[in-house]
């Protein structure tokens, strides 16, 4: 016999039996996962998503997670009686007063503790990755982990825009310079956003005017894509939503066999708005119910992509995404995310707590004149940060290749400055090329 179950919460906690030192970003705020990690007495943390890295006062190292997130809320820790942290589901959308909604009987995300003696056992751990279930997609060899550069960091400088008109980044002569620019420098990928109607105006506030399944007119997606090719380039798919998730879907196998057609083997997906601004609406022209980033709705979402993008031979890049379990092992396609805060916030100085369980996307911006490499930070370079990269956004903004040295401080040949590229700044207060990061919207 089945039946339908409704959670409103779990009645998992974790009980620390020593002092610790966390780390830790606050759960439930309106940025999502891109802040800057908390290090705070474990009794200091209020609500905290996962994984939750701690220090023990005799030294142990351990991180709180979950793995194999499937059709279930993603879980976050919240401080209770005698620094025990309890579960705290993320809430599921409108008045439903439930996480999670299932038929029973039914399984749980794995809750996970890994445990070592240095910080490193934790980020070389394969037990968030082994806790999923199996490769389910198949052959994966026509993916290729790759490089590529794009038409996106001149759109955050306002040399040129994300809507059509005169400064429009996304245009066939423009994206052919960069082409051009990837197949000089050993770059296999060009990204491109801004390509597809629904630009124009305030798109952050109206993601329901997206096409995904026709480029603008000054876009020739036919043409480019051959050109690519004659040079050995792939164009690199984009799809942002402004959150208006059900009219994505509603799209999707659309978009998808239009890039199929026109060899594009990557896409980047997008879901900028504030957490808890999930646009979900279960039938055209029915109530729109707002969903959270990390909800059960949201999970199944993105499993639906890359189920449909598999079919075809696409790899996701997703961006405000839901937080990695260890999927990729089941998803294989799933190569990529930028769920944590990156460089366009502040240069190099990025976190490494958010990222311990998965490859990630740094989101560079351009390559500074010098590298420098406070002890606090680490070179980009230095790294492998997931299968698909980005490190020039600028057509001609990088000279040379990145060959690290043995000891991960800087690249045995270092990277020059092109003109149109603004230097980054290394503080934490400021933006990217001296524009207070409040000045600009989340990408």
């Amino acid at each position: 016999m089945t039946a339908k179950s409704a959670s409103a919460k779990e009645l998992t906690e974790f009980s620390i039996a020593r002092p610790a030192t966390a780390w830790w970003i606050p759960a439930f705020e309106w940025n999502r996962e891109e802040y800057l990690y908390s290090r705070t007495p474990l009794s200091e943390v209020a609500i905290a998503q996962t994984p939750l890295t701690l220090r023990t006062d005799d030294g142990l190292h351990l991180s709180i997670h979950e793995a194999a997130l499937v059709d279930y809320a993603g879980m976050n820790l919240a401080k209770g009686d005698g620094g025990v942290l309890r579960a705290a589901l993320t809430p599921g959308g409108g008045d439903r007063g439930t996480a999670v909604v299932r038929t029973a009987p039914f399984t749980t995300p794995w809750r996970t503790i890994q445990i070592g003696a240095r910080a490193g056992d934790l980020a070389e751990s394969s037990l968030v990755l082994n806790l999923n279930e199996p490769n389910r997609i198949g052959d994966v060899s026509w993916f290729t982990p790759a490089k590529y550069a794009g038409v996106w960091w001149s759109l955050h400088l306002e040399q040129e825009s994300w809507g059509t008109g005169p400064k429009h980044g996304a245009t066939t002569a423009n994206t052919k310079r960069y082409i051009d620019f990837a197949a000089a420098n050993g770059f296999r990928g060009v990204l491109v956003e801004g390509w597809n109607p629904g630009w124009d105006g305030d798109w952050f506030a109206n993601g329901w005017g997206f096409d995904f399944t026709r480029p603008t007119p000054d876009f020739d997606l036919e043409v480019l894509a051959r050109y690519g090719a004659s040079k050995g380039v792939h164009l690199i798919g984009h799809h942002e939503t402004a959150c208006a998730v059900s009219h994505y879907e509603r799209q999707l196998p659309a978009a998808l066999d239009l890039y199929a057609r026109n060899g594009v083997d990557v896409v980047k997906t997008g879901y900028v708005c504030d957490a808890g601004d999930i646009q979900r609406q279960d039938r055209a022209n029915g109530p729109v119910v707002r969903e959270w980033h990390e909800g059960q709705w949201m999970s199944g979402h993105h499993l639906r992509v890359l189920e449909a993008a598999a079919q075809r031979h696409i790899a996701i890049n997703s961006h405000e995404p839901i937080k990695d379990t260890g999927l990729r092992r089941t998803y294989p396609n799933w190569v990529s995310r930028e769920g944590a805060r990156g460089m366009e916030f502040n240069a190099w100085e990025i976190r490494r707590t958010r990222r311990s369980t998965r490859p990630r996307w740094p989101s560079p911006a351009c390559w500074a004149d010098r590298w420098t490499t406070p002890r606090h930070r680490q070179p980009e370079g230095a790294w492998r940060p997931a299968d698909s990269q980005h490190p020039g956004q600028a057509a001609g903004a990088v000279r040379g290749a990145v060959q690290p040295d043995p000891d991960g401080r800087r690249p045995a040949r270092a990277l020059r400055r092109a003109p149109g590229c603004l230097p980054v700044h290394q503080g934490r207060g400021g933006g990217l090329g001296g524009k207070p990061r409040a000045q600009r919207r989340s990408r």
